[in-house]
């Protein structure tokens, strides 16, 4: 009787071993990619200081091109508060673009707008795959996205 119990016991641990080993391993390949993904989107994405380059038409061609290319990937992967702060950066930055070039002044107020939107994408993509590390940011999120705030209530 005890080594039945026993033998059950044993094979009721493997099972939850064997899901829980395979949860994790798959939630870490998950953030593997999440990370690439991530990572990718960012070279290609037009960063705050391009607001301050001369507009062609070529120009902005080719920033729409690098973010069509970006985004199909980005929004498989990203967390809600990702694409909010992605969906803010793009409407700051499109603003600022058109009030923005070469002869602008630094620090124009526009530009400090862009910047700091493309510093909460960062931050909510390090919030996102850094979430159960010691190296997570876990400060108040800047995106305001009421939808996200529904969700945790």
């Amino acid at each position: 009787m005890i080594s039945a119990l026993v033998s059950v016991g044993a094979i009721l641990i493997s099972i939850l071993s064997f899901l829980f080993g395979r949860i994790f391993a798959q939630s870490e390949t998950i953030l593997a990619e999440k990370r690439k993904v991530y990572a990718s989107f960012l070279d290609s994405f037009p960063t705050a200081q391009t607001v301050y380059e001369h507009w062609t038409p070529e120009v902005e061609m080719t920033r729409k091109a690098a973010i069509d290319r970006a985004m199909p990937k980005l929004q498989i992967y990203c967390a809600p508060s990702v694409a909010f702060a992605v969906q803010a950066y793009l409407e700051k930055f499109q603003k600022a673009d058109e009030a923005l070039g070469p002869d602008s002044p630094a620090l124009d107020p526009l530009y400090l707008e862009v910047a700091r939107a493309y510093n909460d994408i960062i931050l909510e993509m390090r919030r996102d795959v850094l979430a159960w590390s010691v190296f997570a940011y876990n400060g108040k999120t800047r995106v305001n996205a009421p939808e996200i705030e529904s969700d945790k209530q």
